[in-house]
């Protein structure tokens, strides 16, 4: 039994991933929160950043939101308001555009109505969200307060028990305020009067 030495393997170069693109720079510390939705917007506007570019997607589909995701596009609007869509539906098709696209599409979500619990759910389905037909400053102090969380902003928003994971999805973006007041901030309302 002859000794045959095991073969030398060259040297590879290491692989170093490119630096996050796109809207990945506004992910929160976990996919389970919203991203910074509203400084994405802040920095397209100042035109720190190239404008963000969505997609529609008027049609309740999980499949199709699953091709959409990977087209790389930086935010898509999920119409619940004018496609026939159940909780549950919408949130699939949150998850999926966020975790399918690894964090490079964010998700907006234009709910229905001025519903409480409606923009709730977007909200903890981890959307920026969309809010229609909004004519009163009443209206609009109505979907922020039910957009936010405790009374120093004058919030109704009640915590999402299950969608925090200690050590998992209750990271705090910038390691100082708690999770509550990174959602505050992070989160994006549009209202549309």
């Amino acid at each position: 039994m002859g000794s045959n030495p095991l073969p030398i393997l060259p040297k590879y170069p290491t692989i170093t991933p490119p630096p996050y693109t796109g809207m990945q720079k506004y992910m929160s510390p976990s996919l389970f929160q919203p991203h910074r939705a509203r400084q994405a917007i802040r920095d397209a506007h100042a035109k720190k950043i190239p404008p963000l570019i969505a997609l529609y997607a008027g049609v309740a589909s999980v499949p199709l939101m699953r091709f959409s995701a990977s087209l790389g596009f930086d935010a898509v609007w999920i119409d619940w308001e004018h496609c026939s869509c159940n909780t549950e539906t919408m949130t699939d098709m949150v998850h999926t555009a966020m975790f399918v696209s690894q964090g490079r599409t964010i998700p907006w979500v234009r709910v229905p109505g001025h519903d409480h619990a409606a923009i709730g759910f977007a909200l903890d389905a981890g959307a920026s969200i969309v809010i229609p037909q909004v004519d009163t400053v009443e209206q609009a102090k109505h979907v922020v307060s039910a957009a936010k969380f405790g009374t120093k902003q004058n919030g109704t928003r009640s915590a999402p028990p299950f969608r925090l994971l200690p050590g998992i999805s209750d990271q705090s973006a910038d390691g100082v305020r708690d999770v509550w007041q990174n959602w505050n901030d992070s989160a994006a309302i549009m209202i549309q009067i």
